[in-house]
């Protein structure tokens, strides 16, 4: 079907993708409206969840899951580091705390272009750069 289509092979799994997740996101909202059960939904194998709920989901637990770090750097006591480990304790938080006040951004690294990306790039690479260090200072 598809080759007769004229879609290239390469593109094919992609809107494969594309297709399956309209197509749920109908089917579910016709089962909601037609007050199908849970049992409905397991039935058919669909999660009463709509894919874009999960990924909200997702993107808050990222989101809590960063500032949940930046308050344990926070609380990390820095006369008990290294003194180069406490200045990477530092840095990292703030690289922190600058990640998770764009993690929505974040969540869609992949696709962002110019400045934006390139900032969060050099954050991300920060708290990499800080966790091996700490890494090797224990």
């Amino acid at each position: 079907m598809y080759r007769k289509a004229g879609i290239p092979e390469d593109a094919r799994s992609n809107l494969q993708g594309l297709i399956r997740y309209h197509m749920s996101e109908t089917l579910r909202a016709y089962m909601e409206a037609n007050g199908y059960t849970d049992a409905d939904f397991e039935y058919y194998g669909l999660d009463r969840q709509s894919a874009k709920d999960k990924a909200r989901d997702r993107q808050r637990d990222k989101a809590e899951r960063l500032a949940a770090s930046v308050l344990a750097l926070d609380r990390v006591a820095p006369e008990r580091l290294p003194a180069a480990s406490a200045t990477v304790v530092g840095q990292t938080a703030g690289s922190l705390r600058a990640l998770s006040e764009n993690a929505a951004a974040l969540s869609s690294l992949s696709v962002l272009q110019g400045d934006e990306r390139d900032a969060l790039l050099r954050d991300l690479e920060a708290v990499e750069t800080a966790a091996a260090v700490i890494r090797a200072s224990l």
